[in-house]
């Protein structure tokens, strides 16, 4: 039998296998990089009439690159209280469907946990601090979570505004008016 692999038109491997080998109907085969391979099987048999080929070509295989957990983004390095921080896991390649757990931490000590289809988390803090987020993800083939961590994000208390008084509603020009 002729074995030929193909990424997409493209022949990238030829492997030739004969009876006199071990298990030479079967062709186990690792693809080196991404894409849609197919595997054309050509064996030839001789008759009283000649030789006679036949072929063959198995149904696409979709070869994904693998998981990459690529860094986290945030909203803000810079939040107030009650005022949410999102962050959003970027990743690359892998394979169906990935999961994610966010933790968040406050001055080094993580004060929530959260698993999750989606690539973002919104955490809003009810105290002052340092905070950080790690993401973790992993795929329906990888077995352990990728991780990274975010920038640190500092959190402040609001800033409040005085109230701002007039001692008029109304004036013409030239008038003087007082704001306290």
């Amino acid at each position: 039998f002729t074995y030929s692999i193909y990424n997409g038109s493209m022949q990238v491997e030829e492997i030739v296998q004969n009876k006199s080998q071990p298990n030479y109907s079967t062709l186990n085969y690792t693809p080196s990089s991404p894409g849609s391979y197919t595997c054309r099987v050509t064996g030839s048999i001789y008759t009283v009439n000649g030789y006679y080929t036949s072929s063959a070509t198995s149904a696409p295989i979709s070869v994904n690159s693998p998981l990459s957990l690529d860094g986290i983004d945030v909203s803000s390095l810079y939040g107030e209280i009650n005022r949410p921080v999102t962050f959003r896991a970027v990743t690359s390649g892998g394979v169906g469907t990935k999961s994610y757990v966010f933790q968040m931490f406050k001055d080094g000590k993580q004060v929530n946990t959260i698993t999750s289809a989606s690539n973002t988390y919104t955490y809003t803090p009810t105290s002052v601090g340092q905070y950080y987020c790690v993401a973790m993800v992993k795929d329906d083939v990888e077995t352990i979570y990728l991780t990274k961590t975010s920038g640190m994000v500092t959190v402040t208390a609001a800033m409040a505004f005085p109230n701002v008084n007039v001692n008029t509603t109304s004036c013409g020009i030239g008038t003087k008016v007082v704001f306290t």
